[in-house]
């Protein structure tokens, strides 16, 4: 069932009726019928989505939403109210999490728009005149605002330069997105955003917790309680398990907290895409039943981006198999909703530099803990411990602690490139003074999180839920200082140390990481012929946003290509099939 929203902010009865006019399926109701509701200036269409009506009908909340101290949302706003609250938004984010999209109208026609930190259900928006359109679709928004989007050549550009890292501006014209722990009130034909919640909230020192043993105890409760919240109740669950740490520890979470699931590992023809051995020994010890498919390239349509319905080309052609192998599963089994462990690397501060040696350096309670923390980091980047000093020392007393996203320029032409003169301003790169390098390292790893889980794709035919990026989980482990996460030659030391019982050693002390980039080259080798084609002639070449000469040097070369090159090539495939959607 499709799951969507659509609304328009106006006073204009013409605007509101020519919106109805077009909304899908208005004049022939099916199963993908879509409920209206007016709300002062909102005039707002649902479909597939929970949604919530509280304080006097003149609030909504849409999608999933749970709540730090318990009790029903229309209650929680209520009290917000009582207490003569002027920043009920605010209020609310404080107090619940997931994702939703929520709207509040006040009787002078303002309207407030606010998303879920980290939260999976989309807002994008657009000004037409004097209204606002937002909804969770590009295609919906487009069709009920009457007015087509097109490709944000510039947009594109950034986009790919800036690997993982999202901004407002979609990579379609006129199309913004309002992030996530975002406001935007509209009002008179003008909207303004604010910041309802930020992770440079939870990084300061006085939010620091500084005992392992508390950090542990607190993670293990909190994973549990926001995997618990996850797994709907009356959901029956799909989790993707890897057997790496991070599908692990959901999959301890969910036995823990006795909820039903099955359990799917994907399995490529190379070694490195074969974790099925790690995959049997977490499902054997938490006594669960494993499903065990091969990707098969034969099934990747080249003719379909996954992102096609998305406003960036933020889903990878591969991931088409992944969703059609969980899909058949789910659907011969009898199952709803689909888990991974995503963005655990991010949550649980997997940083492949020394920024936490230069935390160590920078604060006292960090000074006993230098040596540890070398010794880790060294053994994990193969390292000497001398190097991994020099570059903590460097890291510690370098002007700026801002983190410094890396450029990807790769087979963009200098004209593309021309349009990057900086780094678009993101709120999470900019670190508040005296912010250890660590924190700013790690808020940097989490704004790569946002990337992931706001990409999602909200209609997919079964929805994907990465409840290790929850909101709980992530406000905790931004208070865990970044040199308790490393520990005898591992990363991720905290989270290994809270699950250390509920899963076997082996697990807990996993190294190795398995990776679908076997599967990648594969599809590679199928389809070499007609993936050149389309990148040396396709969309972008005719927008003049690839180097073709670089490019035809790389695919009609007889040197085979290197992994981070193919990658790259990979990438930009991507978007051509995504820009090819659009263009259609």
């Amino acid at each position: 069932m499709r799951r969507a929203f659509v609304a328009v902010v106006t006073e204009s009865r013409a605007t509101r009726e020519a919106f109805l006019a077009r909304l899908p399926g208005r004049r022939n109701p099916g199963a993908d019928a879509f409920t209206v509701d007016e709300i002062g200036s909102l005039l707002i269409a649902t479909c597939g989505l929970r949604r919530i009506r509280a304080l006097n009908d003149d609030a909504l909340v849409l999608g999933r939403v749970a709540t730090k101290r318990g009790g029903p949302v229309p209650e929680i706003l209520d009290a917000i109210r009582e207490k003569g609250s002027t920043a009920i938004p605010q209020r609310f984010v404080e107090s619940c999490w997931g994702g939703y999209v929520a709207f509040l109208a006040s009787v002078d026609g303002q309207v407030d728009i606010w998303r879920a930190p980290l939260g999976d259900l989309p807002c994008y928006c657009r000004r037409v005149g004097d209204a606002f359109f937002v909804s969770s679709s590009p295609r919906l928004l487009a069709a009920c605002a009457g007015r087509p989007l097109s490709v944000d050549r510039d947009a594109l550009v950034r986009h790919l330069a800036f690997a993982h890292l999202r901004f407002s501006q979609t990579c379609l014209e006129s199309l913004e997105e309002l992030p996530g722990g975002q406001c935007m009130t509209v009002a008179t034909g003008s909207a303004r955003c604010s910041t309802l919640w930020s992770p440079w909230s939870w990084t300061q020192r006085d939010q620091l917790i500084f005992d392992h043993d508390e950090a542990a105890a607190s993670l293990l409760a909190t994973a549990r309680g926001c995997v618990a919240a996850c797994a709907e109740p009356g959901k029956k669950i799909l989790l993707k398990l890897s057997g790496g740490l991070d599908s692990s520890i959901v999959a301890a979470c969910l036995a823990h907290e006795g909820r039903p699931f099955r359990a799917l590992t994907l399995v490529t023809d190379d070694p490195s895409g074969d974790e099925r051995s790690y995959a049997r020994m977490v499902a054997g010890h938490l006594g669960v039943a494993l499903i065990e498919r091969r990707r098969d390239p034969t099934h990747v349509d080249l003719s379909r981006s996954p992102a096609r319905d998305l406003a960036r080309p933020s889903i990878p052609l591969f991931r088409q198999e992944s969703e059609r192998i969980a899909c058949g599963e789910a659907d011969r089994a009898g199952l709803s909703l689909l888990m991974d462990g995503g963005g655990g690397d991010n949550v649980f501060c997997s940083l492949q530099s020394a920024s936490p040696v230069a935390d160590c350096l920078l604060i006292h309670e960090g000074r006993r803990h230098v040596h540890r923390t070398i010794s880790s980091l060294a053994e994990i980047a193969h390292v000497n411990m001398a190097e991994v000093l020099r570059a903590g020392v460097r890291r510690a007393f370098r002007r700026s602690h801002d983190y410094r996203w890396p450029l990807e320029r790769s087979y963009l032409s200098p004209a593309a490139l021309a349009t990057l003169a900086a780094l678009p301003g993101h709120p999470w790169l900019r670190a508040p003074r005296k912010t250890l390098p660590g924190r700013a390292a790690h808020v940097a790893l989490l704004a790569a999180g946002q990337s992931y889980v706001e990409g999602l794709d909200p209609e997919a035919r079964m929805p994907l839920v990465a409840p290790l990026l929850a909101q709980p989980l992530v406000e905790l482990c931004l208070r865990i200082p970044s040199w308790l996460w490393f520990d005898q030659g591992l990363s991720r030391a905290i989270a290994r140390t809270a699950f250390a019982v509920d899963l076997p050693a082996a697990i807990v002390r996993r190294r190795s990481k398995g990776s679908p980039d076997a599967f990648v080259a594969q599809l590679f080798e199928r389809h070499a012929s007609r993936i050149r084609d389309d990148l040396i002639d396709g969309e972008m070449a005719a927008m003049g946003l690839l180097d073709r000469a670089a490019l035809i040097r790389a695919l009609d070369g007889d040197a085979p290509m290197h992994e981070g090159e193919l990658q790259r090539i990979m990438t930009l495939y991507d978007a051509e099939l995504w820009c090819q959607a659009w263009a259609g």
